[in-house]
């Protein structure tokens, strides 16, 4: 039973193996990358960006896949923080347009939906020319967004849905 075995760390530096129960050692890092990119899209994309792209290369790759990377949501991360005061700063936008561009790049254009607060035009601008089939686009508290990217968006994105 599982329950049962005995789940132990190997502590010779042998990479990601672990002793289960019968004593085999299994190196997580060489799950082929179906299994991993099955079990990272179980993740919300907060835990994505904590947990497995921190365990080894291959953890990393199977992140990156485009498939895990066609939805930008911080929206409900911003609904559970509780940092609001520090969410108007320029530093803290920066980071949120980095973090958007990231996941742009990581779609290869097949971001399909946005739901970002604090974000600026630069951001915007990048997700339009590299996401034409971009659907959902929902923005709050983006001071820095003006008329001239949701203009280019418009044109940009021609599958954009109306809520």
């Amino acid at each position: 039973m599982m329950n049962e075995a005995k789940i132990r760390m190997n502590d010779n530096n042998e990479g990601n193996k672990e002793a289960i129960g019968s004593g085999l050692l299994r190196d997580w890092s060489e799950l082929n990358k179906e299994c991993l990119i099955d079990i990272v899209s179980r993740l919300s994309m907060e835990e994505r960006w904590r947990g497995p792209m921190l365990v080894c290369k291959p953890w990393m790759y199977a992140c990156d896949d485009p498939s895990l990377n066609s939805v930008f949501d911080l929206d409900t991360w911003f609904e559970g923080s509780r940092i609001s005061n520090l969410w108007f700063s320029y530093e803290f936008e920066q980071k949120v347009d980095s973090f958007l561009r990231c996941v742009v790049d990581r779609s290869q254009g097949g971001l399909k939906e946005i739901r970002v607060r604090h974000c600026s035009d630069q951001s915007l601008l990048y997700a339009a020319e590299r996401c034409p089939s971009l659907e959902v686009l929902c923005l709050k508290s983006c001071l820095s967004v003006t008329d001239a990217s949701i203009s280019k968006i418009a044109t940009s994105c021609p599958n954009l849905e109306r809520p």
